[in-house]
């Protein structure tokens, strides 16, 4: 590292630590690191996160600025953005920084000179982070986690599928949040899971608000120049974890009107793994034959439906509705026709009473 990044990372601390106050939050006073709670886990910090909430207790984390290893010799996997080996991760992020991450507890920051410190913790909390929970053996699923009649829903999908705006619109009938963009999945006594808090912050693209009526111009975008804003969630945060039930799918087809499918056996495995996020970590990590192990488990408890919107047409309140309906049931799903007789389910040839 040169005398130049040396006094980078001088000045970034000195930064973090002289931050006022975000939102009545604590800060932690000069040379000691800054201890927050998000995924389920305590996080002692030597970067100040202004989404994340503070805490007490013993870390289970550690997040330092310093120097990282330029490579990873025993990597399985290794390319021009990260190499991954059991136990290690290392990041190279452009205009952001490097980020190594080792046995799910450290995460080494290195960031580049000018980097926008929205941005190196973009990618602190979003890939670095993803790589973490891998390595701490949890689920984490690429999607947004409410709570609905004291069980969690996981709305998932590919970018632009609307899961954003079907959250929102949860949220506005009176649902409590849990996370945005990463569920994590624990698996408890039983094989019961739950879903860990995140933090209190939902990202919605301008156009996403306006067609709910939201006015986020007074929010911060999550990057120079993006069209995505970072959301305060005020009210209704749960901060407790909360049992998990099911797991949407969301898609958009030609479709006159909103409905919804139950899957069951290997498909609902399918779902699951395909929305892991961060997926394509996981051979490198030498990890995906447990992470198959624990979607299958997880499959097993909770219900999973794929819901499909009509593309070109503003269907959340319907898709709403299909989604509080079903969540209504039993966690289990094992009478399929209790949602049938509300007109609401449409069985593929593959469901089944486990779902």
């Amino acid at each position: 590292m040169n005398p130049q990044q040396c006094s980078d990372l001088r000045d970034l601390k000195s930064k973090a630590i002289h931050t006022p106050g975000y939102g009545g939050r604590t800060i932690h006073g000069r040379g000691q690191p800054f201890l927050f709670r998000a995924f389920g886990v305590n996080i002692a910090s030597d970067i100040f996160f202004h989404e994340l909430e503070t805490t007490e207790g013993v870390p289970d984390v550690r997040i330092v600025l310093g120097e990282t290893p330029q490579e990873i010799p025993e990597a399985l996997v290794s390319n021009d953005r990260y190499q991954a080996a059991a136990n290690q991760f290392l990041l190279r992020a452009a205009q952001a920084g490097r980020y190594y991450v080792a046995d799910g507890k450290r995460i080494v920051v290195e960031p580049d000179q000018a980097a926008e410190p929205r941005r190196i913790r973009l990618f602190l909390l979003g890939t670095a982070f993803g790589a973490l929970l891998m390595q701490r053996g949890v689920l984490p699923i690429h999607g947004s986690a409410v709570e609905i009649k004291g069980q969690a829903a996981i709305i998932t999908g590919t970018s632009g599928a609307g899961k954003s705006t079907l959250v929102a619109a949860l949220r506005d009938r009176g649902s409590g949040f849990l996370s945005d963009d990463v569920s994590v999945v624990t698996i408890g006594e039983g094989n019961v899971p739950c879903v860990q808090p995140g933090y209190p912050q939902q990202k919605l693209w301008k156009d996403s608000a306006d067609n709910m009526g939201m006015d986020v111009s007074a929010f911060p975008t999550i990057l120079s120049g993006m069209d995505k804003y970072a959301v305060a969630v005020d009210t209704g945060f749960c901060r407790n974890p909360i049992r998990l039930a099911s797991i949407f799918e969301l898609r958009a087809e030609n479709r006159p009107e909103a409905a919804m499918i139950r899957l069951a056996g290997p498909d609902k495995i399918a779902v699951l793994f395909r929305h892991t996020y961060r997926r394509f970590l996981l051979a490198g990590l030498g990890l995906k034959t447990e992470h198959f192990r624990r979607c299958a488990v997880v499959s097993k408890q909770i219900q999973v439906c794929r819901l499909l919107r009509p593309s070109g047409k503003f269907s959340v309140a319907k898709q709403a509705q299909l989604v509080e309906e079903l969540m209504a049931g039993p966690i289990s799903g094992a009478n399929p026709n209790h949602a049938k007789s509300k007109g609401y389910l449409k069985n593929d040839i593959k469901a089944d009473t486990e779902c």
